[in-house]
């Protein structure tokens, strides 16, 4: 919320059409249904909360959370099939509104990832870096990549050797690829408008950015807050490096979609982080 704020202010002073503001909070207003959705199925009528969250990938069926995976896929796919801007496919079209397809798709599929059999979640990260390198989506190929080689090593207690190198392989194809399209001052430039407008606001901006991969890794169930926060400080990292989006405080409905879907499986999968866990200093040893 610190940087949805923050980026209407810009926005506005900016003279941009209110209708940027009201759609990213709009946006937000519904990814928090979709969180309340979770909740209520969190915590059932009687007030009781389910058990301890799972600390490791179940194996159970690859049915399990498959038709996430899927749907994942065909969303990132569906963009190589439409008319692209200069040659980059990054866009679900959806009537007037286009949808920037890996960060809306990304965040959940890595939360269906770390539940998913072994051998279909390794399939379906090299297909998606894949897919991300024809779009081609230089920022959240790297930010996905970070996400998915943390996963790997978690799961697979560091030997998932050859799995890493190929998918950075990918999404170095991806980094390197040129970018024809020029960047848009309130999606790419929003903290340059900022600190234009004010040293104050220039200063705030990355405070209220920071706040987003923070409370992903402290208020979510590790280790999927964790591998959440990494993608949202990739994407970050990759609009402080080039012309790339910066979520929540440039316009794009996206990313806020995509980051409020991610938490609300996160949720519906592994519930909530304890109270005593949560307020425990990260690295002390559990009681």
């Amino acid at each position: 919320m610190p940087a949805l704020a923050l980026g209407g202010v810009v926005m506005h002073a900016e003279g941009l059409p209110a209708t940027l503001q009201v759609t990213n909070l709009a946006a937000a207003a519904v990814g928090m249904g979709l969180v309340a959705l979770a909740a209520v199925a969190l915590f059932p009528a009687h007030g009781a909360r389910r058990g301890p969250p799972l600390r490791e990938p179940a194996s159970g069926s690859p049915r399990r959370g498959g038709w996430r995976v899927l749907m994942g896929l065909i969303l990132l796919a569906v963009p190589l099939t439409a008319p692209g801007i200069e040659g980059v496919h990054r866009w679900l079209p959806l009537g007037p509104v286009h949808l920037h397809a890996g960060a809306l798709v990304l965040p959940p599929l890595l939360v269906a990832l770390y539940r998913a059999p072994w051998i279909p979640a390794v399939a379906t990260a090299v297909a998606t870096l894949g897919m991300l390198a024809l779009q081609p989506d230089a920022a959240q190929a790297g930010a996905f990549c970070g996400a998915w080689v943390a996963m790997a090593l978690i799961r697979r207690q560091g030997r998932a050797g050859g799995v890493v190198v190929l998918c950075l392989l990918l999404a170095l194809a991806a980094i390197l690829r040129a970018d024809p399209l020029a960047p848009v001052p309130h999606v790419e430039g929003i903290v340059g408008l900022a600190t234009r407008q004010s040293a104050l606001l220039g200063a705030l901006a990355l405070p209220s950015l920071a706040a987003i991969p923070l409370a992903l890794a402290w208020f979510l169930t590790r280790p999927v807050g964790v591998l959440l926060a990494l993608h949202g400080t990739g994407a970050l990292l990759a609009a402080w490096a080039g012309h790339h989006p910066v979520p929540f405080l440039g316009y794009g409905v996206a990313p806020i979609l995509g980051y409020y879907a991610a938490v609300a499986l996160s949720l519906r999968e592994d519930g909530v982080r304890p109270a005593q866990e949560a307020a425990r200093p990260p690295g002390s040893p559990r009681a």
